[in-house]
């Protein structure tokens, strides 16, 4: 594909600093910055800082300003009071409105106010809108850009416009031009996300929830991938996933997750007391899922064994998990770390306890090329190329757990061939590898 190729890139948050999915769309973006000019759109806030170095790979970059969103408040106060009225509104809205009103920085106050009229609402909800509720989220934001959109639109004539997330289709739909090639960049099969959590579902309304957003879901998300000239996936398992459920002009592309090897190098470890480390984007349900199971079912067990080891939580909205820690004094929460490299670098071993999600974990990824021993869940590791026993220990219940972290603890030799073939295991998922491919099946 020739430079002068122009692609609209439509993102729901920033790609910088390249942190969980946004690690994916950062290096989408640059690979496409090699065949194509880029006008990005981004449906969150973006510091000055992201702004300057994604002028590198964009040629404009639109997002919603601060003054934007203050210039709404008052408007929005008056409808978060029509929200009284819990049958007309959905949860998602009521999230988007109160985050602008209230303070993100309140970080106790956002999130009891939300859970209550979250879970107060969520009935009333379930027959008003036939788009599912995480692409309703982010259609405020698109409303304050749709002006600036259009005129993207009508002053470029686009060869492509790159969906990245497969659930922006149902709020994008009516703005794409027409004869325009349409590229989905999918991190996750969201249904099949809603199908995991439906499982796992005790409450019957909140299954029966579940089950009507997950029906909206696939509907919007199957149609579309059919719209789409070609779909990037993360793995064979995703690819699968998706050709069993649509019909597609060519099938899906299978694009790995990858990792900065040059950034994420492994150096020696101090840490003289046992640690074990997560790290994810919290408020994406798997995550908070894979905790909330972790420290209350399995970390009370490996304390009462192992009193000396000490557990650190790091990433994006970790702090939202300060009610463990009080539980727990030796839980470390390290909420958006400017570098996760010295949290890495303390760990003697990463956890990923997920019992459910999409794609591949970037998060294995990351600890591998930072010459981690890795104990996951075989959900956690699912779309990778990996051998058990070889370079990750497998779990599947709390004797399996005890058993790794005590090797891991008492087995100097066991833990560094673990790292020794971790590093062996991830040469294959370079994002420099990575983006070459992406650049030739665009």
């Amino acid at each position: 594909m020739e430079k002068n190729n122009r692609f609209l890139f439509i993102t729901p948050d920033k790609p910088l600093p390249p942190l969980g999915g946004g690690t994916r769309s950062f290096h989408t973006l640059k690979a496409i910055s090699r065949i194509g000019n880029i006008d990005l759109v981004v449906l969150s806030e973006i510091d000055n800082k992201s702004l300057k170095e994604l002028a590198i790979f964009c040629s404009s970059v639109t997002f919603p300003k601060k003054n934007t969103f203050k210039k709404e408040k008052q408007k929005r106060v008056l409808r978060l009071i029509q929200y009284s009225f819990p049958f007309l509104f959905s949860p998602d809205e009521i999230n988007i409105e109160l985050g602008i009103i209230v303070d993100y920085h309140s970080k106790l106050l956002h999130p009891i106010i939300i859970s209550i009229l979250y879970y107060w609402f969520k009935f009333w909800m379930l027959f008003k809108s036939n788009k599912p509720s995480k692409s309703i989220s982010r259609n405020k934001s698109l409303k304050l850009l749709q002006k600036d959109i259009q005129y993207l639109i009508t002053t470029n004539k686009y060869n492509n416009v790159v969906l990245d997330f497969s659930y922006l289709y149902p709020i994008v739909k009516s703005l794409l031009p027409n004869n325009v090639r349409v590229i989905t960049n999918s991190h996750n099969i969201e249904f099949s996300i809603y199908d995991q959590l439906i499982q796992k579902e005790n409450s019957y309304i909140k299954r029966k929830y579940l089950i009507y957003e997950k029906k909206k879901l696939k509907k919007w998300e199957l149609n579309g991938y059919a719209i789409s000239s070609t779909v990037l996936c993360c793995s064979d398992a995703d690819k699968f996933l998706i050709m069993h459920n649509t019909k597609l002009e060519k099938p899906p592309i299978v694009i790995p997750n990858g990792v900065d090897s040059k950034y994420f190098t492994p150096s020696k470890n101090n840490q003289l007391t046992p640690n074990i480390l997560f790290t994810g984007t919290f408020g994406y349900l798997p995550n908070d899922d894979a905790m909330t199971y972790f420290i209350t079912k399995i970390y009370p067990h490996i304390k009462k064994t192992f009193p000396q080891l000490t557990f650190t939580i790091a990433g994006k909205g970790a702090s939202s998990l300060l009610p463990y820690k009080n539980s727990y004094k030796d839980i470390v929460l390290i909420d958006s770390p400017k570098d996760m490299r010295p949290i890495f670098n303390k760990a003697w071993a990463y956890i990923v306890p997920l019992r459910y999600g999409g794609g591949t974990r970037l998060k294995i990824l990351e600890a591998w090329s930072m010459g981690k021993a890795v104990i996951s869940t075989p959900i956690g590791i699912e779309g990778i190329i990996a051998s058990e026993n070889i370079n990750y220990l497998q779990v599947k219940n709390v004797s399996d757990w005890l058993i790794h972290i005590s090797s891991i603890i008492n087995n100097k030799s066991i833990r560094e061939s673990l790292e020794k073939n971790a590093l062996k295991a991830v040469e294959k998922y370079d994002w420099v590898d990575i983006e070459k491919k992406i650049t030739y099946n665009l």
